[in-house]
């Protein structure tokens, strides 16, 4: 049975080969990130806001409803809410409530039914500009469309694409992605004084109270870390020479 198997496998392989399905080379598996990793840096963070403000201020000079306007709307929502590539692509005009304490509803989300709706909270900056973004359009159109047909919603393959974008042209690491802005919004609200894990769960929309627990050791880690006395030693100021 044994060597039936294996004269079996082989002429599989044999016909994948033939077919060039298969990699030459080595597989590389791929690696294992750590939640430092996961997460884009503060400052990374502000580079492609930068960039997408620049790319966004040529088109708001010619008063235009461009695709760089869009992006950058897109970019500061991902980042001051946390929201998933699938939610963000989603969301419609009705879906952002500007009276009051403003907020987004987000439908759905993962593993959840479109039925079911969260309610995320705007910052007053974000809101201002969301506003004068949503002036005009009809509530059922897509909060973000494509760039040549508006009505057209966007999906979450073109939010990852566009996020990667400006993620490269800024020179960031090449392991971050859209979700990268979803674990420093979530990493950086677990770290915030007066945090609690029902706060984080319900705005990142978070089932699982294990996941929530992640980012909270990984914040308090951090500040153990930090808050060690350990007996550091002198800093020599004079620069290190080769010895001879």
């Amino acid at each position: 049975m044994g060597n039936r198997l294996r004269t079996i496998h082989d002429k599989q392989a044999q016909a994948a080969a033939a077919a060039g399905q298969l990699r030459r080379g080595p597989v590389r598996a791929r690696p294992h990130l750590g939640d430092a990793d996961k997460a884009i840096a503060r400052d990374e963070l502000r580079r492609i806001l930068e960039h997408a403000a620049r790319l966004a201020s040529h088109e708001a000079r010619r008063g235009l409803r461009g695709p760089r306007t869009r992006d950058l709307l897109l970019l500061e929502l991902l980042a001051s809410t946390g929201l998933r590539a699938s939610e963000a692509a989603r969301l419609e005009v009705r879906d952002v409530v500007l009276e009051g304490e403003p907020y987004v509803r987000v439908r759905g989300g993962k593993k959840r039914r479109p039925a079911q709706v969260d309610t995320v909270p705007l910052t007053q900056r974000l809101a201002r500009e969301l506003a004068s973004w949503c002036r005009g359009l009809e509530p059922r159109a897509p909060l973000f469309g494509h760039a040549g047909d508006a009505a057209a919603p966007i999906d979450r393959r073109a939010v990852w694409a566009i996020v990667k974008r400006y993620l490269r042209a800024v020179g960031a690491r090449a392991v971050l992605n859209v979700h990268s802005l979803r674990h420093r919004f979530l990493t950086d609200l677990a770290s915030a004084a007066g945090a609690n894990p029902f706060d984080v769960a319900k705005l990142g929309r978070l089932r699982r109270m294990d996941t929530v627990l992640e980012y909270f050791g990984a914040s308090q880690t951090r500040a153990a870390v930090e808050a060690l006395p350990l007996p550091w030693p002198a800093r020599r100021t004079a620069p290190y020479r080769r010895r001879k």
